[in-house]
């Protein structure tokens, strides 16, 4: 395998300002012979209908992950207005945020965009592969609300229920979100043996019910009671179930995970709890998109999670709206679409790259 090497991730300016000239015209030669590398293979690679396999592996193993992302990321943003690229490739391309380098349009790709386009899905999965993902449960909790208690049900077991009737009325949702797991025996001990951070409610617990939002393995999609002994499937009608008004919809991006959607209260202290440490806003989009972390992520050494803008972002992140007011509003449904899509690929990020990433520059007016 060939030496492959660094990328360099800085705009010109800064690499002036910072004394790291000759590595960012290192980095940038080797971004311009990226670019025609990816150009030829196309060209040899195309037998007029299908791109020969492994073109992708290919050029990854000559010039690294992360500085073929960067190359073909500027030839979407150079080309951002043609049509012939995937508007899920634009979402992937617009997620690596170099549209600061005023020097990009100098490392495209040049080749056809139908067939860039090809490329760039075979890219993807083939970054997608190289980042290990876990199993996943997309799932919804109720637990019985004890002051809408009024037969004094809860914590009761699934018989002693059966002649009073389960009353979703009375119950209220506590959790929205994904975990990692693949039963709901995994259910029951993540709610009881670990901490998570969105949930509102106590430990999983006899007289909850659990929404599988999607199939697990052989389980459909529905409800379950958790009973005294495991879990049983039940009629529920999870709209009478109410929750808190101060709700807002919002984006978790966790590290080596795809996003979710989940919901926190818009109060500081659950935003707190949710990036396990001191908040810190910013505003890297060019909507009311927040994105909400610790503060000290790198400080305390966080896990790497996504790039955005050129810089990395560490630990548990919450894509949430701004109401323009000092508060936090839900995300629309156009949000969620957009940031999922431009998110959808977990990073693997060093936690070199990560620390090199802090810092200060100040620039005079």
């Amino acid at each position: 395998m060939p030496d492959v090497k660094p990328l360099y991730r800085k705009p010109l300016t800064q690499a002036r300002l910072l004394g790291e000239v000759a590595l960012w015209r290192n980095s940038f030669r080797e971004n311009i012979a990226c670019a025609k590398a990816i150009d030829t293979a196309i060209r040899d690679g195309y037998d007029g209908m299908h791109l020969r396999e492994g073109i992708a592996e290919q050029i990854a193993a000559q010039y690294g992950i992360d500085r073929v992302a960067w190359v073909l990321a500027a030839t979407l943003h150079e080309k951002e207005h043609d049509g012939r690229f995937s508007d899920k490739n634009k979402a992937w391309g617009e997620a690596q945020r170099i549209s600061w380098d005023s020097h990009a349009y100098e490392y495209c790709c040049n080749a056809h965009s139908v067939l860039v386009n090809d490329l760039i899905n075979d890219f993807r999965q083939l970054r997608q592969e190289a980042v290990q993902t876990p199993e996943t449960m997309k799932i919804r909790i109720f637990q019985i609300n004890r002051d809408r208690d009024a037969q004094h049900v809860k914590f009761c077991g699934l018989q002693e229920m059966a002649n009073r009737g389960i009353d979703p009325a009375g119950y209220d949702r506590v959790f929205t979100g994904e975990i990692v797991g693949k039963s709901l025996e995994d259910v029951f001990q993540t709610f009881n043996l670990q901490s998570v951070p969105l949930h509102r409610g106590h430990s999983l617990s006899v007289s909850d019910v659990v929404e599988l939002c999607e199939p697990v393995g052989e389980l459909a999609a529905g409800f379950y009671f958790c009973d005294s002994v495991g879990f049983e499937p039940v009629s529920f009608d999870a709209s009478q179930a109410p929750a808190p008004e101060n709700l807002c919809r919002v984006l978790v991006l966790e590290p080596h995970r795809t996003p979710y959607e989940s919901e926190i209260a818009d109060e500081l202290e659950s935003l707190q709890r949710a990036v396990d440490g001191f908040i810190e806003f910013t505003y890297p989009f060019d909507d009311n998109t927040i994105v909400c972390g610790n503060e000290e992520a790198k400080l305390k050494g966080l896990e790497p999670n996504r790039r955005v803008y050129g810089s990395v972002y560490c630990g548990t992140l919450l894509l949430i709206g701004d109401d323009g007011e000092g508060g936090c509003m839900s995300l629309t449904d156009e949000q969620i679409q957009k940031y999922s899509e431009m998110f959808a690929q977990p990073e693997d990020i060093s936690q070199e790259e990560a620390q090199a990433d802090t810092g200060f520059i100040f620039f005079g007016f």
